[in-house]
């Protein structure tokens, strides 16, 4: 009975030293873990703190607005010498005294126009043309005319509607009239807005000195002329580009096998 009583108490000696040394053990092992934890965090690798747990907030989305290049110094040299050639040209070309610059050409054009945008280009290159119109063989696909007024003594023109915005007050201009095989100088002698934003261009010919009136009219795309020369009376019309000019006789000729009577029905019973 001894025997087993002193078994039992050294079994139970046994367990607390291994239960003591085990339970030092696990301290140990914390303390070494969190000193390495420490030693980390000192080290910035590694933080471990309430703020790390939190979510991070969004960074706010900014507007971000793209920006157009700004011209090249070559690109804006370029156009500075495009400018300038153009002036150059223009200077060559104009005979007007009152618009010695395109530029002031082109701000009146576009003045008359409630601030329609012409080119420069185009306007230099309607200058160096000179005529206003150029006779062409067939009508224009604009026009719609029956097979009688093809061949009723009208001249088919190409017409160029910018040449005739260029016009101002002062400017001499080539005026073709195929009818009288002659192409005379017209003097633009005044420029006149209308109320529903047609142009009108009144002057002379300054070939003759009486009975040599020219007026012309342009909308946004029909044009109407009027020219007397001391050797007749001719109308023009145009349209988009494409026109037809004759003498007024041709146009308004009388069918004398058509009675000009008006049958008046009687009323008697």
């Amino acid at each position: 009975m001894k025997k087993n009583e002193n078994l039992l108490l050294i079994g139970l000696a046994v367990l607390i030293v291994g239960y003591e040394s085990y339970t030092a053990f696990t301290a140990d092992e914390l303390q070494l873990t969190m000193a390495s934890d420490m030693r980390l965090s000192s080290a910035g690798s590694y933080t471990l703190s309430s703020e790390s747990l939190s979510p991070t907030p969004a960074s706010p989305v900014r507007n971000v607005t793209p920006t157009v290049p700004a011209r090249t110094a070559t690109q804006a040299k370029t156009e500075q010498g495009i400018a300038a050639a153009l002036e150059r040209r223009y200077s060559e070309l104009n005979q007007n005294a009152d618009y010695p610059t395109l530029e002031q050409r082109v701000d009146e054009m576009q003045g008359r126009r409630d601030g329609q945008a012409f080119s420069p280009q185009s306007v230099v290159k309607l200058m160096e043309q000179g005529a206003v119109w150029l006779e062409r063989d067939e009508p224009g696909p604009s026009l719609k005319l029956s097979d009688d007024e093809r061949h009723d003594g009208r001249s088919f023109v190409q017409f160029e509607p910018t040449r005739i915005e260029s016009l101002m007050a002062g400017d001499l201009l080539e005026l073709p009239l195929p009818m009288e095989k002659a192409t005379y100088t017209l003097l633009v002698e005044s420029v006149e807005v209308g109320d529903h934003g047609d142009v009108t261009w009144n002057g002379r010919i300054a070939e003759f000195t009486n009975d040599n009136q020219v007026t012309i009219t342009q909308g946004k795309q029909l044009t109407v002329a009027g020219i007397t020369t001391p050797m007749g009376q001719y109308v023009l019309e145009a349209r988009n580009g494409s026109g037809w000019i004759a003498a007024g006789g041709d146009l308004f000729k009388q069918d004398f096998e058509v009675t000009d009577e008006v049958a008046v029905k009687s009323n008697s019973q």
